[in-house]
């Protein structure tokens, strides 16, 4: 996720606290710790995805041996905290569903499209 997509986040994260009075502060380290979960999420999925579940870690091309991918443990850490930091901000199900929605108006892929950050969690 680009700096720009995350200040675009931040905004409509921030905007919608302000227009719905749910809040009348919120902790932006929060939000900032939100936004740098869902790019570890992205992350991870990423890598799973080009790398698969197990990775060969063996030196011996003759002798393979494979492990779990980190990133499946960094991938399931950074949903724990990311539902964490959903709950300390005090978010209903509706709520977290808005600034899902949110998210995926306030970035464009290269073709101009709206792209969901949110929704590559697995959400």
């Amino acid at each position: 996720m680009s700096e720009k997509d995350q200040k675009k986040i931040r905004s409509q994260i921030t905007k919608y606290f302000k227009d719905s009075n749910t809040q009348e502060s919120f902790d932006s380290i929060l939000v900032d710790e939100l936004l740098f979960q869902l790019e570890l999420i992205a992350d991870a999925k990423e890598e799973i995805r080009t790398k698969g579940q197990s990775i060969n870690v063996s030196k011996d091309p003759n002798k393979p041996y494979y492990q779990v991918n980190p990133s499946i443990g960094i991938y399931q850490t950074a949903i724990k905290s990311l539902n964490s930091i959903l709950t300390k901000l005090a978010l209903t199900p509706q709520e977290r569903n808005k600034i899902k929605q949110l998210s995926a108006k306030a970035v464009d892929d290269e073709f101009g499209k709206p792209v969901s950050i949110y929704s590559q969690t697995g959400k």
